[in-house]
This record gives C-alpha cells, structure tokens and sequence, in this order.
C-alpha cells in the first residue's frame, strides 16, 4: 500500500534539511579547520549543545512527573469529604412519576436524619428510578432506611453501604472510566463494572455465550467486547435501566472506536 501524499512531502522536506545540514556543517569544518582554535571551538560547540540538550531532558521529567501527579485517580477522595461523620449509603427506589414525590422521599429521610448528598433520577415504563447517596447516623440501620422509603410510597427498595468514592460526580466518573477506555480498550468489564456498581462482570467467548450480541434482560446485559466474545454484566434485585443500557452501549461503542483506530496504549496523557 502506498503512502499517503503528505507522508510523502514530509519525507522530501526532512531530506532536504539532511543535505542543507550536511553542506553547512562541511562549510564551517573547512573554514575553521585552518584556523588553530578550530577544533577548541567546535569542541566548546558540542559541550554547550549538549548541556542544553541535558537540561532540557530534566525539564521536561519535571513537567512529566508533574502532569502525572495532576491527574486524579478514580479511587481518591473528593476534596472536602474525608470527615464524613456519619455512614454513607446508596438508596434505590422506583416511584411514581408525580409532583411532590420527591419531597415525600426527602421528608422520609429527614426523619431518621438522613441528610441527602447527591441524587441521580432515570425514567422507566410508567415510573422513575431514584438513586440517592445520603449521609446517615451510625445508629441508623439499612433496614430502618428501607422501611421508611417503602412507606413513602417506593418500591423495589435497595440499600447497600457506599464508601466516599461514590461522592465524585457521574459525569466525573465516567469521563475518568473514558479516558481509561481510550488508553486500554480491553479494559471494558473494569469500566462497566465501575459504571453500574454493585454489578458483577463476566467474560465469556462467542461460543460459550448462546444468546450472541448485544442484549438487555432485566437485571442481565451482554455487550459485545470489542476484543472478543461478550461481556456478561448481572445485578441481582436491580433492574438495568435505559439510561444505564445506553450508558454501557456508549462505553462498548468507545472501547470499539478506540480498537479498530489501533490507539497504543498510553499514547493520551
């Protein structure tokens, strides 16, 4: 296959600057050639070349090491959430989509003290999902949660405990899970299981999985690894929602992308 154009007159250009080159530096080899101090100054010449060269490598570990310590890691803690005093938990609901609803939740909280930290809402068929990080007492029991959201009118009730990670922001989140994707696309099962945590992620080879292709039941997905076969991600009890269906197709359809470019790995930073 030939080369394109302009790899072409990159090619032509760089030549060209090799002969210049060669012709200047014989040019001034012969002029201070009959000189005595000739060779003392091309000497002095390649030491004060190479000292520059020596300290604009150290500059540039120092601007390397410093943009790598920039750049958060997913498993930090926000800033300002170190001294959570209470306990954080993660509480999922289905509700009617009506007005008011989500005062009647806040109340229910409110009245074991949970304080609301962060809330992420996703339509479905005839209802909404309400996802909330609250703040809790450590006396306070996911069951005590669990009951008085349930008698707040929601159902298919879920409370696990969360950690300060689950404090960084969604979009925060899943641009960080991007940015891993561009620089090692077979990471996808670790994204996804970021992604729609508590869920479990399995891979399986084209073969071993029956129902092929990209498929959403309940609380099962398949998405098709852009490597090979299929990843198999579960959530017993917690229903997928379109919104996270969409969510995991984005990330397989980036993890495609960045495959079929041939990105190496870390060429981003």
């Amino acid at each position: 296959m030939s080369k394109p154009l302009k790899n072409h007159r990159r090619e032509l250009i760089e030549l060209a600057a090799l002969f210049a080159a060669a012709g200047i530096a014989d040019l001034f080899t012969d002029l201070l050639g009959h000189r005595i101090e000739g060779p003392v100054v091309l000497i002095a010449l390649g030491a004060v070349v190479a000292i520059a060269t020596l300290m604009d490598l150290l500059r540039g570990g120092r601007r390397s090491r410093a943009r790598g310590a920039s750049v958060p890691a997913y498993d930090q803690t926000p800033t300002g959430y170190a001294d959570v005093a209470g306990e954080l938990w993660r509480v999922r609901t289905a509700v009617q989509d009506t007005p008011g609803r989500l005062a009647v939740l806040a109340g229910a909280f409110a009245a074991v003290g949970a304080n609301i930290l962060a809330l992420q809402v996703q339509p479905v068929a005839g209802a909404v999902v309400d996802e909330f990080l609250v703040e809790a007492a450590t006396n306070v029991t996911a069951d005590q949660l669990g009951a008085v959201v349930a008698a707040a009118g929601g159902g298919q009730v879920h409370v696990a405990l969360a950690d300060v990670t689950s404090l960084t922001d969604l979009p925060t989140r899943a641009l960080t899970l991007a940015h891993r994707l561009i620089r090692e696309p077979e990471a996808l099962h670790f994204v996804l299981a970021e992604l729609l945590s508590p869920a479990q992620v399995e891979w399986r080879s084209a073969q071993d999985d029956f129902c092929g292709g990209d498929e959403t039941q309940s609380t099962v997905m398949r998405v098709r690894d852009p490597l090979a076969g299929v990843v198999l991600v579960s959530r017993p009890g917690i229903p997928f929602t379109p919104v996270e269906t969409a969510r995991a197709r984005a990330m397989a359809d980036l993890a495609s992308a960045v495959h079929a470019l041939g990105t190496p790995s870390g060429a981003l930073t």
